[in-house]
C-alpha cells in the first residue's frame, strides 16, 4: 500500500491484546513489537501507528500497555485507542506524546443524542 500511495498516507492498526474470535496470544508483545520493528525498519516514513489499549478485564493482564511498541516506533506517531474519556486522554498524551482516539464509547456517551 504504502508502495501505492505513498507512506505518509498509510497507517497500520493493531490490536495486540483483542480477544476477538480467541486472538489473544500468551505473551501477545513477543509477536507485535517484532512486527512493529519490521514495518518501522521497511516504512520509516509511515503516517502513523494506530495501537488499541488493553481493556483490563481479568488480573491476568493487567501490566497489558503499547509502552513497548511506542519504544519501537521509530519517530512513527503512535494513536491509542481504548476506553479513554477526555480526562485521560489529556493526561496519557502528556505523559506520552501519543495521539488519542476516540470510538464508539465515547461517541455514545458525548454527543447530543447522549442521555
Amino acid at each position: 500500500m504504502a508502495g501505492a500511495i505513498g507512506p505518509e498516507r498509510t497507517g497500520i492498526r493493531l490490536s495486540p491484546f483483542s480477544r476477538y474470535q480467541g486472538m489473544r496470544e500468551a505473551q501477545p508483545l513477543d509477536t507485535f513489537v517484532l512486527w512493529v520493528q519490521a514495518i518501522v525498519a521497511h516504512q520509516p516514513g509511515l503516517a502513523y501507528i494506530h495501537g488499541i489499549e488493553a481493556r483490563i478485564d481479568d488480573e491476568e493482564h493487567v501490566d497489558d500497555s503499547l509502552a513497548p511498541l511506542r519504544e519501537v516506533t521509530g519517530g512513527v506517531p503512535l494513536i491509542a485507542a481504548g476506553g479513554y474519556t477526555p480526562e485521560l486522554a489529556l493526561e496519557h498524551a502528556a505523559k506520552t506524546n501519543d495521539l488519542i482516539a476516540f470510538g464508539r464509547w465515547f461517541i455514545c456517551t458525548s454527543g447530543p443524542w447522549a442521555s
